[in-house]
């Protein structure tokens, strides 16, 4: 069980979802032992006892606290642990005024109450991540991962030792010669379940029946093998663009998303909901926004541009201007982080992402769905199109407002950049479900609250 929950990010994340989940009911029962001696009124109001868990779970998800990977920041964890308990507990209170003074006596947990339990919650959550950063750092540093390609290709994916999301593995480079297969089989020939995190090779690479038999005997040992396609999916989610082809697509599972005419329609009535829910709870917020960038550089207010949309179709967008006027008389050039054309209002603006609510009208006029690869300027799709392979496969998709790029990559700005974000676009255009936009929507107000990504 440890080695699975070091090894795979699925299994870390659901066990500390379960943890939280056994946690809080057990702080609900000591709470109500300490302070009345039983435990009867824990099951008198199921649907405030439901609510409290979303609360919590929901909090907990947005403050990134079950990505495992993000567990190993030392003390940060524990305290961003105890920081996320608190804003429970706030939005737990608020929802317990809301209800008003009549409803008190049904609450498993009132004003009174309250904080007896969030005490023992927040210690006992706290410390569950601090015993974890220790366990996964001791166990971790024991299971390397053995990546077998051939000499040419080795440098290729040196990005995979320095990856944000799969930091405490340590990743070993073994040169295949088919010619002389007899060094490879001498080094697999030892390897135990107990050494090894697991074994990835190249999925072009031409693999010896003396290799293949030895890979057939780890893997039925207990050793994960996985080809390099499935490496970046399962662990890395994207896909990497070096290693797939057009037969690939052709037999990859997945992308529902482009002929799944029900989940169409589905993800088309909740970009609906999501746009009328954006414009009736921050229209205040664009309505200042308006204001001050009226007041302190003029019109015009709404900034309209390009962009390429569903099926190569241009359309315009809707944003609040950032920059200042005329910021590209020049020609379109890329927009950098700390770019010297972004106004002191346009800096906050992108900061909360107030600056992107007016595309709202484009997910109504259907040219956008709130999630998706976000659209870019037809000079520079062109550009890309030419130098990465599959960039055009974006567009087989509505453009988003938000997306898995933008939740997972740093804001980019170069060719790269472009690279490494189209290697996510493609992993949420093969593994769209409607869970993984309620995760990319939960995410993306982590990244609002905390930053990270664009």
């Amino acid at each position: 069980m440890i080695e699975s929950f070091a090894l795979n990010p699925r299994v870390g994340k659901a066990v500390l979802f379960m943890a939280d989940l056994c946690l809080i009911i057990i702080a609900m029962v000591a709470t109500h032992v300490v302070r009345f001696g039983q435990i009867d009124a824990i099951f008198s109001e199921a649907k405030h006892t439901l609510i409290y868990f979303f609360i919590i779970l929901s909090v907990y998800y947005i403050f990134d606290l079950y990505r495992v990977q993000n567990t190993l920041g030392g003390i940060k964890a524990p305290g961003k642990t105890f920081i996320a308990a608190t804003m429970a507990f706030l939005l737990m209170n608020i929802y317990v005024y809301l209800l008003g003074p009549e409803n008190y006596s049904g609450l498993v947990l009132g004003r009174g109450i309250m904080a007896i339990f969030f005490g023992i919650f927040a210690l006992a959550t706290s410390t569950i991540r601090y015993l974890v950063i220790h366990l996964l750092v001791s166990v971790n540093q024991k299971y390397p991962w053995f990546f077998i390609s051939s000499s040419y290709e080795l440098d290729t994916y040196t990005d995979l030792s320095h990856q944000r999301t799969f930091p405490v593995y340590e990743l070993i480079k073994i040169n295949y010669d088919i010619n002389h297969d007899q060094e490879l089989v001498a080094k697999l020939t030892g390897l135990q379940k107990k050494d090894v995190g697991g074994i990835v090779i190249l999925d072009s690479l031409k693999l010896s029946p003396l290799i293949e038999k030895e890979l057939m005997r780890l893997k039925f040992s207990g050793i994960r093998i996985l080809t390099l396609t499935q490496f970046y999916e399962k662990m890395l989610f994207k896909i990497p663009l070096s290693a797939i082809h057009d037969f690939w697509f052709t037999t990859a599972e997945g992308f529902d998303l482009i002929s799944n005419h029900l989940g169409l329609r589905i993800k088309r009535i909740l970009d609906i909901i999501w746009a009328i829910l954006i414009i009736a709870l921050f229209l205040p917020f664009v309505i200042l926004g308006c204001l001050l960038i009226l007041l302190t550089s003029g019109l015009p207010i709404i900034y309209k541009q390009e962009r390429v949309g569903e099926k190569g179709k241009p359309f315009t967008i809707y944003k609040l201007r950032t920059m200042v006027k005329n910021a590209e008389a020049n020609g379109p050039t890329w927009s950098s982080e700390n770019d010297a054309r972004i106004t002191f209002i346009g800096k906050i603006l992108r900061a909360t992402r107030i600056d992107e609510i007016p595309q709202v009208i484009n997910v109504l006029k259907g040219e956008m769905s709130f999630i998706g690869p976000r659209p870019e300027r037809p000079l520079f799709v062109i550009q890309l199109e030419n130098r990465l392979p599959y960039y055009n496969l974006r567009h087989l998709v509505k453009p988003g407002i938000t997306g898995w790029a933008q939740i997972n990559y740093p804001y980019g700005s170069s060719e790269e950049d472009a690279r490494q974000k189209l290697q996510y676009d493609l992993y949420y255009i093969k593994s769209y479900s409607l869970i993984m936009d309620l995760n990319i929507l939960l995410q993306t107000i982590r990244v609002v609250l905390f930053g990270k990504g664009r």
